[in-house]
């Protein structure tokens, strides 16, 4: 691969400059003279023709980051169907085949499906009904229903602190009261 080409930077160049000379990436340079914009942060300057030598401005292009990578090394993805719901879903490549190595046979839209799948939870005969406490792990969900639910439960739990309607004496000890004193009558062994 060629490298990059460097050229001193003239005087009103706005960009970042490196030490040795006053020298800047010569694709910064002409993108910033054609289009008065100066790369920054994020931003990069794609050579369309790959050759980083040919620093013609039709030959420039200005992308992010995350999409330079993603289209210099692509991601091929499997689009697969979910074991458990039979759902369509993409699968990298490369985690395919390192599943299948190791094993797997079955695939999954989600965790929850596997776990579902493989009996690790005690719902798996029943179908899903969101929002529903008894019957669903809520906790695993985003969506309204189950969202509304953890607060339900979550409300519901703060009123129980709040009223000490336990009956073990968890609120008194969470309330301060004998703290740390031993009741009368009774005794302590060391």
């Amino acid at each position: 691969m060629k490298r990059y080409k460097y050229v001193k930077a003239p005087p009103e160049y706005p960009g970042t400059c490196y030490s040795w000379g006053n020298r800047v990436l010569e694709h910064h340079l002409v993108w910033w003279k054609n289009t008065g914009h100066v790369v920054w942060g994020d931003e990069v300057v794609h050579h369309k023709n790959r050759d980083t030598r040919d620093n013609a401005f039709d030959n420039l292009q200005l992308t992010t980051r995350g999409a330079h990578t993603s289209f210099h090394h692509p991601c091929k993805r499997l689009l697969m169907s979910c074991a458990f719901c039979k759902k369509s879903f993409y699968l990298r490549e490369k985690v395919f085949k390192w599943k299948k190595s190791h094993g797997q046979r079955l695939f999954f839209c989600c965790k929850l499906h596997s776990a579902l799948a493989w009996g690790r939870t005690h719902q798996k005969e029943s179908p899903i009904r969101h929002g529903k406490l008894v019957t669903y792990d809520y906790h695993k969900c985003r969506c309204s229903k189950c969202r509304k639910a953890k607060a339900r439960a979550a409300q519901k739990y703060r009123r129980k602190l709040k009223t000490g309607s336990w009956s073990n004496g968890t609120t008194s000890l969470l309330q301060g009261e004998n703290s740390g004193s031993i009741p009368e009558g009774s005794t302590k062994d060391f």
